[in-house]
């Protein structure tokens, strides 16, 4: 863990800019802030809800649901939520075993009888993705599949007969194709379909009316439109169908309802206490019954998360169970990382630093400032200690030198930061010829002092 002062660094028009953190006046106003530099200097659209001890302390939607339309995000917005599926279908299997249709310790080939290798892995293994069975996004048949409605048989026949990537049980690897198995499972078990599984054990108990299954119609004709960048533009994803993707990625939902099911994780209102540690215990890789679950390197604190990216849309749900907290970040741009957000507003809420991302547009900076900026700095608290040298070269242009290789260009947006081109970090410079620089790593700053 880092310790940094109790400060909160924002940053609106100038980088680095320090208030006084105030915790019970200014953490709406702080985290709100945050999330307005996202959607201000990197394209962000979305909802973010944030809520501690029971508490809401941001239920806010951000940006455009649908561009071309002028349509505003609500908190009531549906999102693609994509790989959230899988803790829902974790869910799913363990309501099972607790019923005792099924248990961990089974062979697939219990459910599936004709199912290769099915006698040498265990529904714990393909749950846990220890399974050994190759990722179907990885295979052509997977793409040929998203115009058309897919049933769970049909999706497990892409990876059916393709080679374990290892001996089931002996190593991890995330397979999307796992939980596609599990939900056809589950089907095959209950003589439902997953949706209509979900739907009766799950959504209707904890009254998840904003949450279901996107198939033939495309969320865009319900929720938010799906978005990426190119060339710094927002550029609209074609529609495509959801259903392949099943038990792995099928969900759309909104940040109330995923607020629903952060509750219900404490209470035994789906499952018995038994069966929920089974979810939340880590095995290979820190990860559960579809979940990651690790201490946070940054906070030292126990976090509980996932999250998903697919088609123009990425999602994360994090939870801190020990501060009872949960920052749930939905978003239709592909090319925004919820998980970053989601850690900087709980640094927020911890009372620690975050820093906002800035506004990426070349200045000219004068050549006697760019030289005061050149030398050694040491940065003794990264993992492990970093030593980064920062030159002119021969074009007079600020670049990055680490090991002895020269990788980066260091561009200014004003007169004392700059920014990488192709990585989230900003830097800043303190103080000319014997100061220090700043890098804003994915939201977490780090000081490096010059030595030389």
């Amino acid at each position: 863990m880092f310790s940094f002062p109790i400060k909160l660094i924002i940053c609106s028009i100038q980088f680095l800019s320090t208030v006084n953190y105030c915790p019970a006046q200014n953490t709406t106003l702080n985290v709100d802030v945050y999330m307005q530099a996202h959607v201000q200097n990197r394209h962000f659209s979305g909802a973010v809800l944030i809520a501690k001890k029971g508490e809401i302390l941001l239920r806010k939607g951000y940006g455009m649901a649908n561009d071309e339309r002028a349509v505003p995000i609500s908190p009531e917005t549906k999102f693609r939520i994509a790989s959230l599926t899988k803790s829902f279908t974790a869910m799913a299997i363990m309501q099972l075993e607790e019923a005792g249709k099924l248990s961990l310790s089974d062979a697939v080939s219990k459910h599936l009888p004709d199912y290769p290798r099915g006698d040498e892995m265990t529904l714990f293994q393909v749950l846990h993705h220890t399974a050994g069975i190759p990722d179907m996004l990885q295979l052509p048949a997977y793409w040929e599949k998203l115009q058309d409605t897919c049933t769970a048989a049909e999706a497990v026949d892409i990876f059916k007969y393709e080679p374990l990537h290892f001996d089931p049980g002996s190593e991890w690897e995330y397979s999307n194709s796992g939980y596609v198995l599990l939900g056809y499972i589950i089907e095959t078990i209950t003589g439902k379909q997953l949706c209509d599984y979900f739907n009766e054990h799950i959504f209707i108990p904890l009254m998840m009316s904003g949450t279901g299954w996107e198939s033939a119609t495309p969320i865009e004709n319900f929720g938010a439109s799906g978005y990426h960048l190119e060339a710094q533009r927002r550029v609209a994803m074609p529609s495509i169908n959801m259903s392949v993707n099943h038990g792995a990625g099928a969900l759309f939902s909104t940040i109330d309802d995923l607020y629903k099911w952060d509750r219900a994780l404490y209470s035994n209102k789906l499952l018995g206490a038994e069966e929920m540690k089974k979810i939340f215990t880590p095995h290979l890789n820190a990860y559960g019954g579809g979940w990651g679950i690790m201490q946070h390197q940054r906070f030292g604190k126990e976090i509980i998360f996932m999250n998903g990216r697919f088609s123009g849309f990425s999602a994360n749900i994090s939870r801190y169970p020990g501060d009872d907290l949960c920052i749930i970040v939905l978003s239709n741009l592909m090319d925004t990382d919820p998980r970053i957000i989601a850690d900087n507003l709980a640094g927020i809420i911890f009372e620690e630093i975050a820093v906002c991302p800035q506004k990426r547009e070349r200045t000219e900076v004068p050549l006697e400032i760019l030289e005061q900026y050149a030398g050694v700095y040491f940065f003794e608290k990264t993992n492990p200690p970093l030593t980064v040298e920062i030159l002119l070269d021969d074009e007079n242009k600020l670049v990055r030198k680490i090991n002895g290789r020269t990788d980066k260009e260091l561009i200014p947006s004003s007169v004392n930061t700059f920014y990488y081109e192709t990585a989230d970090v900003d830097i800043v410079f303190e103080n000319g010829k014997t100061g220090t620089m700043i890098m804003n790593l994915l939201g977490t700053p780090y000081w490096g002092e010059k030595i030389n």
